[in-house]
């Protein structure tokens, strides 16, 4: 994994790697349940708001040759991702994969994507999406 500036945008470049941390990501959730959603007076540890802030930060992702599917929950509430660029290598995309990228508008596909799963996409805003004529399953919720 490497990020780097990109058009203008922070893009980062993903190999595949392990990104979401389900013990910071719901750290964060709970703290941010009890301020009721006032992020400024959070009080979180140091490693959960460096997990958010990173995540913040990303705003385009290139997903690299080699990689075939999204784990689930990699990009799960990264709320400034505007674009995703999947390389051809990529056949799955694993439930809420992308849940809660409110920001993105901008999909290329793998010409070899056949399996979108449950809630990849939910709660994205996405206007319209044009899908590969490859994926053969689209899964309940993919994009609500």
């Amino acid at each position: 994994m490497r990020i780097a500036n990109v058009d203008g945008l922070v893009t980062l470049f993903y190999d595949g790697s392990e990104l979401y941390d389900k013990d910071l990501y719901y750290e964060w959730i709970e703290e941010k349940r009890r301020k009721k959603g006032n992020e400024q007076d959070m009080q979180v540890s140091p490693a959960c708001r460096d997990f958010v802030y990173e995540r913040w930060s990303w705003q385009q992702v290139i997903v690299l040759d080699g990689v075939k599917e999204i784990p689930i929950r990699t990009f799960l509430s990264c709320k400034n991702i505007k674009r995703v660029i999947f390389s051809d290598s990529v056949i799955c995309i694993k439930s809420c994969a992308f849940m809660y990228c409110r920001s993105l508008a901008y999909i290329k596909w793998s010409i070899n994507l056949k399996i979108i799963r449950e809630s990849a996409f939910a709660a994205c805003n996405l206007y319209s999406v044009f899908l590969p004529r490859s994926c053969k399953m689209l899964r309940s919720r993919a994009f609500v």
